[in-house]
């Protein structure tokens, strides 16, 4: 195990959101519910963001362990103002989808399938495109997972961005995108540091489905879509998305404008995420699945555990990366989940076991600077507002 890896303690069981079970019903406190006093103060937060910072539109969803999803939606999908923003609104999740991800990795751990420690070198076949990969010599499942690898991120590459740019219709393969990451040498040897990459994902994704001889889109439904019920996330795997709304891009990376033309079609095949996002949903969805995280029994506490075993990364990223997730305390209490961006969105999901609230907010726009605040503050506040005593 890595040396900057906190070893577990009684504290995981916090971090989890696991507490004890009563025995006698008579003692069970009803289930914690969103008042119309908290809907309105979350209202009045995104009210906000849009009159007074000029985001086009937001949607956040939240609840309570054992309670109701409720939303608010604020704002349009336009910049005209013409067409309202709904809780229905489809929007990319961006690098959600490595969630997604750990937790198929830690359902296969868990059962015995995959070893996330195991040297990939030795448990994969001679396929070209990992013998060519920095560092492959030393690789684990684990160190790809929580961005221990020191893989440089291929996204930033600029001649992947050329060419993603030249042939918006083109449909990535994972060993198309890792030939970009065959580029250069290692940042640092593996185990040794972290640095974000989805380069990463791309690698684990296709790593796992080597290993356990089934394809991304039947673990993904198999492990995570059918047992957690969810049915407003799908794969983004195309140009035409259904449901997809306006998304506005601030020119951060890869386009400034409107993300989608006049005939609904994205400005490239956004399949190019792969296993490092690759998902578009409803920010409902978004929510059912954190809390599902951390509360649903399709999910073994094994699982969980090997998630939330987060690796320090001396960033202002998170101060530690699990499986898919990121950890930190928060005003109440720790922290857990993950953001998101593409261009055009931006997205964040939160679990907060203290309280055991869940909160998944997305704008459709990825400007963040207009937002002033990170994504964790906006879900922090909206945490703060439906917390507050007094109703």
């Amino acid at each position: 195990m890595h040396a900057n890896v906190r070893p577990l303690t009684l504290a995981l069981a916090l971090v989890l959101g696991i507490t004890p079970r009563a025995q006698d019903p008579a003692v069970v406190a009803p289930p914690r519910r969103i008042t119309p006093e908290a809907l309105a103060r979350v209202r009045a937060l995104l009210d906000e963001a849009i009159t007074a910072r000029g985001i086009p539109g937001g949607v956040a969803a939240f609840a309570f362990r054992e309670g109701e999803i409720s939303t608010v939606a604020v704002g349009h999908v336009d910049r005209e103002r013409k067409t309202p923003i709904t809780a229905e609104a489809w929007m990319l999740s961006g690098s959600i989808g490595k969630t997604y991800l750990g937790l198929v990795a830690a359902r296969l751990a868990a059962a015995g399938e995959i070893d996330l420690d195991a040297k990939l070198v030795e448990t994969l076949p001679e396929v070209e495109w990992f013998a060519r990969l920095p560092n492959h010599e030393s690789l684990t499942l684990r160190q790809l997972l929580r961005h221990e690898s020191g893989l440089a991120d291929h996204v930033h590459s600029e001649a992947f961005q050329k060419a993603l740019l030249a042939d918006p219709e083109r449909s990535w393969s994972a060993e198309e995108l890792l030939g970009y990451a065959h580029e250069g040498k290692a940042l640092f040897p593996a185990g040794t540091r972290w640095a974000y990459a989805d380069t990463n994902h791309v690698v684990a994704g296709l790593a796992i489905e080597t290993l356990v001889k089934r394809s991304w889109d039947e673990l993904l439904r198999t492990l995570v879509l059918e047992p957690l019920e969810l049915r407003e996330t799908k794969p983004s795997a195309s140009r035409v998305l259904p449901g997809l709304v306006q998304g506005h891009a601030s020119g951060l990376i890869l386009h400034r404008g409107p993300v989608l033309d006049e005939d609904g079609r994205y400005f490239v095949n956004p399949d190019f995420e792969d296993r490092g996002g690759g998902l578009y949903c409803t920010t409902r969805d978004l929510a059912r699945f954190c809390r599902a995280l951390f509360c649903s029994p399709a999910i073994d506490e094994r699982t969980r555990a090997l998630m939330s075993d987060g690796v320090a990364t001396r960033s202002r990223v998170c101060e530690r990366y699990g499986l898919g997730l990121m950890i930190d305390p928060s005003p109440h209490g720790p922290r857990l989940g993950h953001a998101g961006f593409m261009p055009g969105y931006l997205s964040r999901m939160s679990w907060y076991p203290e309280p055991g609230l869940v909160v998944a907010i997305q704008f459709d726009t990825d400007d963040l600077r207009a937002l002033g605040a990170s994504l964790e503050t906006w879900t922090d506040r909206i945490a703060a507002a439906l917390t507050a005593t007094g109703d």
